[in-house]
Formats: C-alpha cells, sequence, structure tokens
C-alpha cells in the first residue's frame, strides 16, 4: 500500500488486519482445486493466464472502487510493481470472459515465498 499524501517520502509500512484463515485438509484442497479447474474449463469462455496483461491489473486495481474511495496503489506503487515485474518478482494472474478481461490479481514473489 502507499499513501497518497505522502507521495515523496519513503514508502510506508502497512500491515494488513488479521483476516480468517480456515486450514483444510489435503482431500478437501485436492477437490477444490479440480473444482475450479473444471469451473474454469465449463465456463462460457473463461480461462485463467499469468502475466498477460500486467499493466491493465495493475490500472484496474489502482482504481478506486466507488466514488470517494481511497487508492491503494499509486502511480509510485504501480511503478514500483513494473519494476518488480520486470525483474520476474511481481506476477498478474488473469481470468478471462471470453476476449475480455474479467478479473486479476497481483502477486509478488521472494524466493520461495
Amino acid at each position: 500500500m502507499d499513501d497518497p499524501e505522502e507521495a515523496f517520502g519513503p514508502l510506508p509500512f502497512y500491515a494488513a488486519e488479521d483476516r480468517a484463515v480456515f486450514e483444510l485438509d489435503p482431500a478437501t484442497r485436492a477437490r477444490l482445486r479440480r473444482r475450479v479447474r473444471r469451473s474454469l474449463r465449463a465456463g462460457a469462455g473463461w480461462r485463467l493466464e499469468i502475466d498477460t496483461a500486467f499493466g491493465a491489473v495493475v490500472h484496474a486495481c489502482a482504481l478506486p472502487r466507488d466514488p470517494g474511495d481511497g487508492i491503494w496503489i499509486t502511480p509510485r506503487l504501480a511503478a514500483l510493481y513494473g519494476e518488480l515485474h520486470a525483474a520476474g518478482h511481481a506476477h498478474s494472474f488473469e481470468i478471462y470472459a471470453g476476449d475480455r478481461l474479467a478479473a486479476g490479481m497481483l502477486a509478488v514473489l521472494m524466493g520461495r515465498a
């Protein structure tokens, strides 16, 4: 996350609020993976891609969801994500509905994390 008010200072550090994590046994995880793969295959033209629209995903994630909402990806942070992507550390996962980008997610990988 970045703070638009501090665009020229050091990049702030934010810790996300704890979220619920549901531990799933291996059999349940395997069923979910199969179900997701089957849903993508059976969906009306849905497909999963990786790194085919990195810039578009960053741009879409940087838009406020509702009027008056803040943003968490500032232009500075978008540029930093771009540098991480160029270095092979940041990736985008995209879901397409036909030829239209329907959803996306960003991930930063550092080593095996």
